[in-house]
């Protein structure tokens, strides 16, 4: 199946398809911040903490943790519904106010460390199976990182992404871990800091997920192709919303030419109903911005918008308007279902 973007500005969220057990596709972990107000947090819920070397707080709207002991640190651990196969994703936004050695985020499973990312010798890296740590690449204070892990329970493996490119591909885990059920992270116990988490996010069973959360601004997202090849199409940030981690979007531009650009995402073919929802907003109303959800070359759904109006392809053919007259620089959320078996659909 193939997903086809025609737009000036696009934002997709999420493709999933359905199965027997729909408990397996969702989200784990689904933390934005702290605690509203600026002050200290005594608690962050869901979260088990160990504070003695500092505190929660929050900035400008994101979750702080602030290191203020050269000898101890500040552990949270989020605990999940134990998963015992198939594959989890994490994803991330971190900044650090001084480069530090010891901190970490981590998966484990029954008091095991299966996956560690963490900082070493001023750059980042990851725990092999070896117990070494292999670098990663570098980072630099103040500046923001984007983590993935896409994670194998059943091979116990690890793609391991920074910044959206793929670094690491099939990393063995660090110890013969067989479930996943927390996450950690944790401060270290040297040095002063203030460590800027832009939420955490642990979800399993989507054919795409994508709120381009750990890409780097200015980049095409790994997995996705544009057409042609020359085009304009760049993950950018909204700077008025930077601490919440869900603020980039992916832009089309489409540079004047008349044949327009197109953004492909290809995922391994789906069996039974389907659900794919995105955001989109255009700066200027456009004719001709159109969603596609193929199987092969044909087309199970589309929606476009025409004469100004917002519009979907009926099976005959006709497209048949859905909303009437929206609006330029306004955000709009579309979900369409798609069942292959009955030939029938919503949006």
């Amino acid at each position: 199946m193939k997903l086809l973007m025609i737009s000036a500005l696009a934002c997709l969220a999420c493709l999933s398809s359905s199965a027997e057990d729909a408990r397996r596709i969702g989200y784990l972990v689904d933390q934005v911040r702290a605690a509203s107000g600026s002050k200290k947090a005594s608690i962050l819920s869901g979260w088990e903490q160990k504070a003695s070397g500092g505190y929660l707080t929050n900035g400008w709207g994101g979750l702080q943790i602030v290191d203020n002991s050269d000898g101890d640190g500040v552990t949270l651990t989020r605990a999940f519904s134990p998963q015992h196969d198939g594959t989890l994703t994490v994803e991330f936004r971190f900044n650090v106010s001084a480069k530090n050695d010891g901190i970490s985020w981590s998966l484990w499973g029954k008091g095991h460390q299966a996956v560690e990312v963490l900082t070493s010798g001023g750059r980042l890296g990851y725990r092999s199976s070896s117990g070494k740590v292999v670098v990663l690449t570098d980072y630099a204070a103040a500046s923001e990182v984007g983590i993935k892990l896409v994670v194998d329970i059943d091979g116990r493996t690890v793609d391991l992404y920074v910044d959206g490119l793929r670094l690491v591909e099939k990393a063995a885990f660090a110890a013969d871990v067989r479930s996943l059920d927390s996450f950690v992270i944790d401060t270290g116990t040297a040095g002063q800091f203030i460590l800027n988490q832009r939420g955490v996010y642990i979800y399993r069973g989507y054919a795409v997920n994508e709120k381009f959360i750990s890409q780097k601004p200015g980049a095409l997202a790994e997995g996705w192709s544009v057409s042609p090849p020359t085009a304009s199409a760049q993950v950018v940030r909204n700077e008025d919303m930077v601490p919440d981690p869900d603020s980039n979007s992916l832009r089309l531009t489409d540079g004047g030419v008349g044949s327009g650009v197109s953004l492909i995402r290809s995922f391994e073919r789906q069996v039974g109903r389907a659900e794919v929802e995105f955001s989109f907003a255009q700066p200027a109303k456009l004719d001709g911005f159109t969603v596609r959800l193929m199987d092969g070359d044909f087309p199970l759904a589309e929606f476009t918008s025409s004469h100004g109006d917002l519009c979907c392809r009926k099976a005959s053919g006709e497209w048949v308007t859905v909303w009437k007259q929206y609006a330029s620089n306004v955000w709009y959320n579309i979900r369409m279902t798609v069942d292959p078996v009955s030939g029938q659909g919503d949006l």
